[in-house]
């Protein structure tokens, strides 16, 4: 059996709406002592799943980052050292090394493996949020606050929303965080562990995606703020430990991988000149501009206003929540930074938002807990009817409800472009396969391990302060890997369309290697591809 939607899934749609409905009445009117949470994570998860399930079998690129990662698990099952395989210029390894598991389960690493584990990190992400603001606001408004967020990720078709993106990873060790910095007997002097492991999760972000590196810190004062206010500097001690045992590990891997040269050049000094020169405000226009084609933030937009402006005018509201609220305010703020700083536009950066709306949420809800019915209705419609017209977004921008249609023979095969078939050809398992430009998706059709460290070679096609110590890294990976197949791609990939000022041939020394060791073996759709001279057979 092959379940698979067309443009058009009504019945689908009707029932996942219905599904909507009952999810809310339940956790609104439920009346029940005590809240049962184990209920609740599992029909959010469940809920997820069937909302999903249009974008888990569909078998094709979303973003192009999602093509990145999962060649660079594929590399990564081949050669486990990160920044001598791989390097995923400003996405760290954890992302690529989560994919591995899961590709080994789903037996491929093939894009309904990238979009499986993306919601698997989302769930694990509303577990430890949830956890977190139960800790703060109790079980029933973590529940609440949750609510829009869980809309968010279900009725979200957004490409940049939806896609295995490396903000996943570094959003769930945040959250495990909060959940750490939540617990009343944080600051307890006896307590070690906690500390200790705030410490580690805070030290690996960076290593999931640096531009979360903002929230991280603004995570850590607020910890810093605890140990202030209850004068426990005892926890600040087994930060640091964690922190450096972490640090001390890692560095000790790189070191035994001998690639702790390459780490700080290529991941540190690398990415700290990865950034654009125009002005802050320029970014922020940038930023705003992303925001506004985003549509699906409205999910989690229109209730953070309303529910912020309502709790104006209650006079029950905790007072302990002040400090949450704070929390959430910088959280909001350190987001803006990271997504504004380089000046790209990426709209997957704003995933980081969830963060801080679910805490300003929660701490809006008022103390008056069980509702009442005006709230309930309140608390839980407004969300609803904010997510539902993002069901219609995709018919009034292309003229369809899904825009991931799929079956039998439909969006599922691969490989399915031209240059994917002739490439698999020559292509034996476990050879390498090197494309010039940035088209990830070749090897992900042809399961193919990347020769180079570098599988988009913006770095050594752009002309920036670094280029030659990326193109010196890239010739050096070429004679150590050998690869079966090389294809420029420059014409018919992202960002790298100029075949005259692009192509492999502007890179003199690369250019070179090819006219020694390979044969052109065609050009399809346009891309000239050539293959190892010992491999090439007319």
């Amino acid at each position: 059996m092959t379940i698979g939607f067309d443009t058009s899934p009504l019945i689908y749609q009707l029932v996942m709406l219905m599904a909507t409905v009952g999810l809310g009445r339940w956790l609104f009117w439920n009346r029940s002592s005590r809240f049962p949470e184990t209920a609740f994570l599992g029909l959010t998860s469940l809920y997820l799943f069937l909302q999903r399930l249009p974008v888990l079998v569909f078998n094709r690129e979303l973003n192009a980052d999602e093509s990145q990662m999962l060649t660079q698990a594929l590399t990564l099952t081949r050669d486990p050292v990160y920044w001598r395989s791989v390097d995923g210029t400003t996405g760290g390894p954890l992302s690529s090394y989560f994919l591995i598991p899961v590709g080994w389960l789903t037996g491929r690493f093939d894009y309904i493996t990238a979009h499986c584990s993306a919601l698997l990190l989302v769930i694990i992400t509303l577990f430890f949020l949830y956890r977190a603001l139960k800790n703060w606001f109790g079980a029933s408004r973590a529940a609440i606050a949750l609510f829009p967020v869980i809309l968010f990720y279900g009725f979200t078709k957004n490409a940049d929303f939806v896609h295995f993106t490396s903000e996943h990873t570094p959003i769930m060790l945040l959250a495990a965080a909060l959940w750490i910095v939540s617990y009343p007997k944080f600051t307890d002097p006896q307590n070690r562990k906690l500390p200790f492991l705030l410490g580690v999760l805070l030290t690996l972000v960076p290593f999931g995606k640096l531009q979360a590196v903002p929230l991280g810190a603004v995570v850590a004062g607020y910890a810093f703020f605890l140990m202030l206010d209850s004068r426990s500097w005892n926890s600040l001690k087994w930060i640091v430990l964690g922190a450096l045992f972490t640090l001390l590990a890692i560095g000790g891997l790189l070191t035994a991988g001998g690639v702790l040269k390459d780490f700080w050049v290529f991941y540190i000094q690398g990415n700290f000149q990865y950034k654009n020169d125009t002005p802050l405000a320029d970014n922020l226009l940038v930023l705003w501009n992303s925001i506004v084609h985003a549509r699906d933030l409205l999910i989690l937009a229109i209730p953070t206003l309303i529910f912020g402006s309502y709790s104006l005018f209650q006079y029950d509201r905790n007072k302990k929540s002040a400090p949450v609220f704070l929390l959430g305010i910088m959280l909001t703020l350190a987001t803006l930074y990271a997504s504004s700083r380089t000046g790209s536009g990426y709209t997957h950066y704003l995933l980081f938002l969830i963060l801080p709306v679910s805490l300003l949420i929660g701490s809006f809800i008022p103390n008056g807990l069980p509702l009442n019915n005006g709230r309930k209705w309140f608390y839980g419609g407004i969300p609803v009817l904010c997510a539902v017209p993002t069901l219609l977004m995709p018919y009034f921008r292309n003229g369809q409800f899904n825009p991931y249609p799929s079956g039998q023979g439909l969006n599922r095969s691969l490989p399915f472009t031209e240059t994917g078939l002739e490439a698999s050809k020559y292509l034996g398992k476990g050879d390498f396969l090197v494309v010039w430009g940035w088209n990830c998706q070749y090897y992900v059709e042809c399961q193919a391990p990347q020769g180079v460290a570098e599988n988009h070679s913006i770095r050594s096609a752009f002309e920036h302060p670094m280029r030659e110590t990326y193109r010196d890294r890239y010739i050096q990976d070429l004679k150590r890997t050998r690869p079966a197949v090389f294809i420029d791609a420059v014409g018919n990939s992202l960002w790298l369309q100029d075949t005259v000022t692009q192509s492999y041939r502007t890179f003199p020394e690369l250019a070179k290697f090819i006219d020694q060791h390979y044969i052109l073996a065609g050009k399809p759709e346009g891309n000239r591809m050539f293959v190892r001279a010992d491999l090439y057979r007319h």
